[in-house]
């Protein structure tokens, strides 16, 4: 079954293209946009449902709630209360959905890494694991930092 992706990229020349693909999976998309020459700065699954609400998170608005929750964490905010406070300022349906389901299930004892886990469309692989030793080592403030500064430098 195909998937159709929408995709923003840059070109060797660093022009910015958008566009969709229909692939098996989201590494199929970037495979082939690969081989067509394109540096992937955006790709999210278009969604069969149509909504009245955008349901998209954009890289740019997981780096600033990522940045937020460095700061209040780091302050000594607890995990769960800095989640429902950066989601009751948030703009974007989509991702305020995605932290206070994050907040609820930290409130009821899942580790954040595995609540993050279930959006790997946002959230993947390598921060997924970098904030799972950072709970382990209990340096999740700093990591969340230096997670947001590897993700900025990645869309930049």
């Amino acid at each position: 079954m195909s998937t159709t992706f929408a995709y923003q990229a840059r070109d060797p020349l660093g022009h910015v293209t958008s566009g969709t693909l229909e692939v098996e999976s989201r590494d199929d998309a970037i495979s082939r946009l690969k081989r067509d020459g394109l540096q992937v700065v955006e790709l999210e699954e278009e969604s069969s449902n149509i909504s009245l609400l955008p349901r998209r998170v954009k890289q740019t608005d997981i780096i600033y709630a990522t940045s937020q929750l460095a700061v209040m964490v780091d302050t000594g905010i607890t995990l769960s209360v800095a989640l429902e406070s950066i989601a009751q300022h948030e703009q974007n349906p989509a991702l305020k959905d995605i932290l206070l389901d994050m907040r609820s299930r930290v409130e009821s004892g899942e580790d954040f890494s595995s609540a993050l886990a279930r959006y790997p469309r946002h959230f993947d692989k390598t921060f997924i694991a970098l904030i799972r030793s950072s709970e382990q080592t209990g340096t999740l403030a700093e990591m969340l930092e230096t997670v947001s500064g590897y993700l900025r430098s990645q869309l930049e």
